[in-house]
């Protein structure tokens, strides 16, 4: 298991959530 994999994954999921909730970033 690689934990810098995992880091990625939730860094994608935290841009999605402040694309969504800030569109005009």
């Amino acid at each position: 298991m690689d934990p810098n994999c995992g880091f990625v994954k939730r860094m994608k999921n935290f841009l999605q959530i402040l694309r969504h909730r800030y569109p005009y970033i």
